[in-house]
């Protein structure tokens, strides 16, 4: 065990260039055959940053609590899942803007209401569970 430390300790350490903490984007085409640049989502940050909207906590500490289980840990309350996909897809779409508000969609965005419940299953399980099933292709920029 002896060896193996002052082997570590012989090879000198480098801070990690900058280039390599940017946050990862990937394009993915959704079912639509619309592309869509997406991140992927730390909800312990978004907890520790106090990001999870009034009403989700629990959600959140639902998955969390049972990674594994994916959507279905909180299949058994549709609002709440429903209100849990659109959070996430409006926090792991990086382009084109997504649109939450009331009213006209302005030019320079996209309104959360065209994506079908396929396209937000798959981009919820992207962000959060790193999944690619629901996309028609997939490509790390």
């Amino acid at each position: 065990m002896a060896e193996k430390v002052k082997a570590v300790e012989a090879q000198p350490l480098e801070v990690t260039p900058l280039d390599q903490w940017k946050i990862k984007t990937w394009l993915v085409e959704l079912p639509s055959k619309r592309v869509v640049r997406v991140r992927t989502i730390s909800l312990l940050a978004a907890i520790a940053e106090g990001n999870i909207p009034n009403g989700l906590n629990a959600t959140v500490a639902q998955v969390i609590d049972k990674p594994s289980a994916g959507l279905a840990s909180i299949s058994d309350d549709l609002p709440m899942l429903v209100r849990f996909m659109r959070w996430v897809t409006a926090k792991t779409v990086v382009a084109p803007r997504i649109w939450e508000g009331v009213g006209e969609c302005p030019a320079d965005a996209v309104s959360m209401d065209v994506f079908t419940d396929d396209e937000l299953a798959a981009l919820t399980n992207f962000a959060v569970w790193q999944s690619l099933d629901g996309f028609a292709s997939f490509r790390q920029e």
